[in-house]
Formats: structure tokens, sequence, C-alpha cells
């Protein structure tokens, strides 16, 4: 199965001020949920077990963290800022 983790962020601005954001340019890329886990796990998060990347069919933890770490999400969160300022 294909998945994908949908992040959001909150800015609290004041007690009567939130602004909130579940955009797709604060999700990650695509990657594959199997069936067979890793033998390594993480406590608290036992999905990271099932997941591999789609290009490579490795799994995550075989990855280097700088290999899979992703500017386009990034830059979604600094986005989220910059609109977020440019309209206070």
């Amino acid at each position: 199965m294909t998945g994908r983790y949908r992040n959001a962020i909150s800015f609290v601005f004041n007690e009567n001020t939130c602004y909130s954001s579940m955009d797709d340019s604060l999700a990650t890329e695509p990657f594959l949920l199997v069936s067979k886990p890793h033998r390594k796990r993480i406590h608290g998060f036992p999905l990271d077990s099932l997941a591999k990347d789609i290009a490579s069919g490795k799994y995550y933890h075989d990855i280097a963290a700088k290999d899979v770490s992703t500017s386009a999400l990034e830059d979604g969160f600094k986005m989220f800022f910059i609109r977020l300022f440019e309209n206070i």
C-alpha cells in the first residue's frame, strides 16, 4: 500500500487569533507500507518499521537520514510562515 504523512502546523498569535494549515506542501513524499516489518523498531513510531522508499525499495531504517530529508517539506513550513507574516 502507498501512504504519506500529512503534517499540520499552527501559530497562536494571541488568545483570539490562531493560524493553521494542513496544506499538501506540508505532507511527506509517498512511501510504501509493507506487510513484513523491519527488524528494527523505534518506540512510539510503529509504522516506521513498515515504511519503504518507493524509488529504492529500501526500508527507511536502512537509509541514512540525510538521504531521506525532503527540501519540499521544509519549504512548505517556511512558506507557511512567510504567508503568515505577510498577512499580519
